[in-house]
């Protein structure tokens, strides 16, 4: 092969070739040819990421980045770096970019290229007033008064979360880079910006799993994840299997009665050729990572717990269909999900982290909790069962500003799905779609939604309701017309919502949703 021709490469993505044809073209060069081609100049001055981030496709920006591509790439004639460019671009396009901008900024993105002020405090609206004292960070000397109107205009709030979330992010020495991608394991470092909040436990889950690989660590990995539902415990379970790049498995624990629920009936009893759900799960597996997540563990009966010891002491196990076939479970993350540790965690984060800063909330240790939390198992586990259990995962409850940023994310997806084309004729029709749902002021609708249907007993569990209510005002604006839907429409400009505050006539405020025809967005 004659090498990447990138101008070839940019016309194939700003011509939305698939990701299988992206990948193909690229494959037959060596990764160092790839790397030094993705960062030449394009015509006019552009990099190949602003026509990956144009296109916003996260599949092609991932692979683009895999590849070596950097995340702080600026034009050479605007010298606007490629984040703050995603985070612009929808005022052209009508894109919701949030998930490009968050992926960038995974790949080491620099935040301090974006003024710090605009961000920082991210349950504050920027301003276009220049803070008194001027922006200092060489990295942001491209910010001209007009680049900063339109990042004011443009910077939602889960875009500055996730700012403010990589300015906290640890420093990657280069022993640290060198031994991650020596372990294939760099996506662990993604890890904190899956989760809004739970900083201290999604930074004891990237050092626990990283320091197992890099010191080939025999045992299977047992942790508990503790703390109110509805907080992240089994969101980070998921993330963890995509991340690692495993296979994974959710076991829903308050169905499990007996040893034989959760692993099968014994050799020669009725139904044991059948084996179960998790025995399949690790014979399958067998002698590789990954990730089984025992959902509610709480409810389970110590017969449950007895049957685990010997499979989370060492990974010995014999398959149930066949116990004379072992099964090497060694590498098996194991996470225990469980509200036991409630009592323990909410009496720490009163005494300890209510009144802290959101700094100091994200960055605060969670090893001052190990032993409280761990003796609370043993009063309820028994010493046997929690000794397997190598780490304590607190989870606590949101903060009013973080409550705010999962308001919005559902926000967020709700404009995703009102977007989506009109199909009226699969077997699973959208007749609402082609809409451009447009959030006015949308921290203060994230702030309201927050107030009104976060708990900590419910956690992001009570701002679905929230989101069900935007879904029903949104429905009832939809429909009161006599014009049927066609799918014709998606040919048209997306027809516009505008979503706002109403301080109605009691003076208590309202979310209402008004059509307001068509706007100048294309899908």
């Amino acid at each position: 092969m004659d090498g990447v021709v990138i101008e070839i490469l940019a016309a194939a993505v700003q011509r939305g070739c698939s990701c299988e044809v992206l990948s193909e073209y690229l494959k037959g060069n060596s990764r160092e040819e790839i790397k030094e081609a993705l960062d030449v100049p394009i015509a006019n001055g552009w990099h190949i990421l602003h026509f990956a981030v144009r296109r916003n496709d996260l599949k092609c920006l991932q692979l683009l980045l895999d590849y070596g591509a950097d995340p702080n790439a600026k034009g050479t004639v605007h010298h606007i770096p490629v984040h703050a460019w995603a985070i612009m671009l929808p005022m052209w396009t009508g894109f919701n970019s949030t998930n490009v901008v968050k992926m960038l900024l995974e790949y080491g993105a620099n935040p301090e290229a974006v003024p710090r002020d605009l961000w920082f405090n991210y349950v504050a609206e920027p301003s276009l007033r220049l803070p008194s004292e001027p922006e200092t960070a060489p990295s942001a000397q491209w910010c001209l008064v007009m680049y900063r109107v339109l990042l004011v205009e443009t910077m939602h709030i889960t875009h500055r979360y996730s700012f403010f979330v990589a300015s906290l992010a640890d420093r990657r020495y280069s022993r640290l880079s060198q031994i991650v991608h020596g372990h294939n394991m760099q996506q662990l470092l993604r890890i904190p910006y899956r989760l809004i909040s739970q900083g201290p436990a999604t930074r004891l889950v990237k050092d626990q799993i990283c320091s197992d690989i890099a010191f080939h660590e025999p045992r299977p990995l047992v942790m508990i994840f503790a703390g109110p539902s509805g907080h992240g415990k089994t969101e980070l379970a998921k993330q963890l299997g995509d991340l690692l790049g495993v296979e994974s498995l959710i076991e829903d624990m308050s169905k499990i009665s007996n040893s034989w629920e959760l692993f099968g009936p014994g050799s020669g009893y009725l139904g044991s050729e059948e084996g179960s759900r998790v025995n399949n799960f690790l014979s399958k597996n067998t002698g590789q990572r990954c990730v089984v997540f025992l959902d509610e563990f709480d409810k389970t009966e110590a017969e449950v717990r007895l049957s685990l010891l010997t499979v989370m002491e060492n990974g010995q196990y014999f398959d149930r269909r066949d116990t004379t076939r072992t099964i090497d479970a060694s590498r098996v993350i194991w996470i225990l999900a469980s509200n036991l540790g409630d009592g323990v965690i909410n009496r720490f984060y009163e005494q300890n982290l209510k009144d802290k800063s959101e700094v100091e909330r994200y960055t605060m240790s969670a090893e001052r909790l190990q032993h409280p939390l761990r003796e609370q198992f043993i009063s309820s586990w028994g010493a046997p069962f929690v000794g397997r259990v190598r780490l304590m995962i607190p989870f606590f409850q949101f903060s009013p500003d973080e409550q705010a940023v999962v308001a919005h994310k559902q926000m967020l997806e709700l404009f995703d799905t009102a977007r989506r084309p009109i199909d009226t004729h699969s077997d699973n029709p959208y007749y609402i779609g082609h809409c451009h749902l447009d959030y006015r002021h949308p921290t203060d609708i994230a702030r309201l939604m927050a107030k009104r249907f976060y708990s900590v007993e419910l956690g992001a569990r009570g701002l679905w309701v929230g989101k069900d209510e935007l879904k029903r005002k949104l429905w009832m604006e939809y429909t009161r017309t006599d014009q049927e839907v066609t799918e014709s429409t998606n040919e048209g400009p997306l027809h516009g919502y505008i979503c706002e505050l109403d301080p109605g006539d009691d003076g208590s405020e309202q979310i209402t949703i008004t059509r307001k025809g068509e706007t100048k967005y294309r899908a």
